[in-house]
């Protein structure tokens, strides 16, 4: 079962840095229990903030107007560093331990502005009823280090 807990059964920590056309993104993961998932699997996304389009409206916002025009998107998926699924997690590394990925990669070309990206990372796990949980997430900006949150 999964923990309904005041404590997250597991840490994310990430520390992105930037150096020129290279991203360099540190994720650390602490699981602080026992896991009996077979299915653990981590995400990794970049994002993009501060793109200026048009957007439809489909709602009773912003005046119902139909088009919105100069709408500011931010948190823009721009590329998928892991599977967009998750890549697995081997089970023997979700038992009181420390997982640590580090990924290495261009920016992405669709990225307009280097200093609006940021890193979003979770650890999902399929093993409740055939259905995928998120378990803990995690965003950071270039230039961030961070460590585990605690209460």
């Amino acid at each position: 079962m999964f923990c309904n807990c005041d404590n997250a059964p597991l840490g994310l920590a990430i520390t992105p840095s930037l150096s020129g056309n290279t991203m360099t993104i540190k994720v650390d993961a602490k699981f602080s229990q026992d896991f009996d998932f077979n299915n653990t699997k981590l995400v990794v996304y970049v994002l993009e903030d501060g793109l200026i389009a048009d957007q439809e409206n489909y709602t009773s916002y912003y005046g119902g107007v139909d088009v919105i025009s100069n709408f500011e998107h931010n948190h823009v998926l721009r590329s998928s560093l892991t599977n967009v699924a998750g890549d697995a997690i081997n089970s023997s590394e979700v038992t009181n331990s420390l997982y640590t990925r580090t990924f290495t990669a261009n920016v992405p070309s669709n990225v307009a502005n280097n200093s609006n990206m940021s890193i979003a990372a979770f650890i999902s796990n399929d093993n409740f009823a055939g259905q995928a949980y998120v378990i803990n997430s995690r965003m950071a900006h270039f230039g961030d280090a961070q460590d585990f949150e605690e209460n």
